[in-house]
This record gives C-alpha cells, structure tokens and sequence, in this order.
C-alpha cells in the first residue's frame, strides 16, 4: 500500500506517517480485511509454501478474534499471527496471543530491535531491554515462545523475528541458543547486521524484502546489499586493525561473498521459516529457470530474467 514511501524518514517518523495508519486501516476496511486471507488462499493454489500473518495491534479483545478466525479460515499450515512490536502490542495482548498460539499450534512472527529509537522507547518506558520485554511476558500458564523457554518440553519452535538489527553479540547468542529465527532485511535497516558472525555460528537467520518500508520485493535486491553492507562492515574492522584498535575475530574479513547470500535467500530462509531444509537432503525441489544473460551477469539481473519457476517439484 505504500511500498518505498518515507524511505528518508527515521522509523518512528515512518510508522507513525505511514505504517500505523495503514494497518489501522486494514480490519476497519470490510474490503481490506480480507487481504491476508486472500493472499494465504492464493499461496495455497499456487503450491507456493508460506507463512502467511494476521497483524495485532492494541485492541485485545477485537486482534485475538481476529486472529483466532483468521486461523480457523485459513488453518495452521499457513497461517500465523504477527504481533506488530511492543510499541504497539500491550503485555495483556501478547499473553493472550501466546495462549492463542499454544492452542492453536499456530507459529507466531514479530519485529525486534528494530531501530536504536524503538530500541531506546522500550527501555525508557519499560527500564528492559527490547528483547526482555518479550520474554517478561512468558508464565506457566503462556509461554509464548518469541523466545523458547529453556528446560521446557511444551513450548513451539519456529517462531520468526524480523530485524533484530540492535542486539549485542550477547543477545544474539541468546536467539542462536533459543532456535530464534531471524529475517532481517538490509535496505531498511539502520545498521549493518553482522551476517559473517551470524553465519559463522549457524543463526537460523535468513533475508526479508520489507517491502512496506523497502522499495522492491525482489530478494535479489537483498541479496546485493547484505553483500554491500557486509563489506562495509569489513572496510570498518580493516580500518580500525590498521589503527590498532581491537576488533575480535582475530583478522577474519566479515564480508559475505554472493554464493552466501544467495544461501541466506533461499535455503536458510527456508529452514529459519520452517518450511523445510535442503541440508538434510534433496526433497522436492524449488528452482528458477533464468536468460543466459542472466547467468554471466548475477548483480544486474531481476524478475525480468526468470523464464520459469519451479515450487516442490511443479511448474508455476
């Protein structure tokens, strides 16, 4: 609805210019409540494997009927329910949501650390940090896995965060040992995402278009800038090794190469969704066939160069 518009604003601006209204505006649309579901069913007769989600906001009651019909319509193989981020997302709201999901079976997907201003919101109003506030909202009663509890046998694996672009290396880990999924998508972040330590340590992350603040839903695009920002990154860490300042990793390049992010669009995404994983053997395959072209050319080339698309094992 409003794909690349407010690129230049800060987040908050941008939320507060463009995306809340536009949410907003979604369930008191009849017309536009419909989308999710329509865009779940088509998924589903195109045999393309999704996951599909429901936004909340800060009406309890109004989101978890919402949601709960949502689910019910669409089922649980491509349904979800996306708790926007604590901004907009009360802890009555949350709590509710996990015991939805636990009931369900039904995988949930939020933003986290988003931008240093979000970041600093939730601590300010909070006084936790952005991803302890997700995890203060967990009881014996909801465990709503945005993170999975240790040392717990009930709680879902495969929930999603989107970001996740202001964590230290500390909380990362926490995601890595938690099985915390991560799409994280470089041309909206305001920071450069540590895809080589990520990568290194066998993140279940993956690349994200955000294509309501980025302005191209080709994940090609977001393949070319985790390439760019990761080279920025080591053009940084070279600089500083030069001058003498201590930057770990003991001289290891935090570049990524294109064969990476290729990984990081296609078969780690996959398994950071849940949708399977291709490391543990061929199933039915995905596969695009591209122009010649194409093949000699692959930072240069987009959409206009796929001849035919291939979904487990059937043509498109």
């Amino acid at each position: 609805m409003y794909q690349g518009t407010g690129l230049d604003l800060p987040l908050m601006e941008w939320l507060d210019n463009y995306a809340y209204r536009a949410e907003e505006s979604l369930d008191q649309n009849p017309h536009l409540a419909e989308t999710n579901l329509i865009l779940a069913q088509e998924m589903q007769t195109a045999g393309v494997r999704a996951f599909v989600g429901k936004l909340s906001m800060d009406n309890v009651e109004e989101s978890c009927k919402s949601v709960e019909e949502f689910i019910h319509r669409c089922r649980a193989s491509t349904a979800g329910f996306d708790p926007h981020q604590r901004l907009i997302c009360a802890h009555e709201l949350l709590a509710k949501l996990g015991e939805l999901s636990q009931r369900e079976s039904t995988r949930i997907q939020s933003h986290l650390a988003e931008s240093f201003a979000e970041a600093k919101w939730v601590r300010d109003d909070h006084q936790i940090e952005d991803i302890e506030v997700f995890k203060k909202v967990l009881s014996p009663s909801c465990r709503w896995p945005i993170l999975i509890r240790r040392n717990t046998s009930t709680t879902l694996r495969g929930t999603i965060q989107a970001h996740c672009t202001f964590l230290t290396s500390e909380e990362l880990d926490e995601l890595i040992v938690n099985q915390t999924a991560v799409a994280h998508c470089p041309l909206e972040a305001g920071l450069a995402f540590p895809w080589r330590e990520a990568l290194d340590k066998g993140m279940l992350v993956g690349l994200g278009t955000d294509i309501a603040g980025g302005y191209s839903i080709d994940i090609l695009s977001s393949m070319r800038h985790a390439v760019a920002t990761s080279r920025m990154r080591e053009g940084t860490r070279a600089l500083e090794s030069q001058s003498g300042v201590a930057t770990g990793g003991e001289g290891k390049s935090l570049a990524v190469e294109w064969k990476e992010s290729l990984f990081l669009a296609t078969t780690r995404r996959c398994a950071g969704a849940g949708s399977g994983n291709r490391q543990a053997g061929i199933g039915a395959l995905d596969f695009l066939i591209w122009t010649p072209s194409a093949m000699g050319s692959r930072w240069i080339c987009d959409a206009r160069n796929r001849v035919a698309m291939w979904v487990q094992g059937r043509q498109l």
